[in-house]
């Protein structure tokens, strides 16, 4: 069965455009590297 995901960044501006599932301005703080 497929699956669909709907990606909106409306309230923190994206590079890469709204509608995309990733926003390289986003971190998190907590990652370890």
């Amino acid at each position: 069965m497929p699956h669909y995901d709907w990606h909106d960044w409306l309230f923190r501006e994206n590079p890469m455009g709204a509608r995309m599932p990733f926003n390289s301005k986003i971190t998190c703080a907590h990652a370890q590297h």
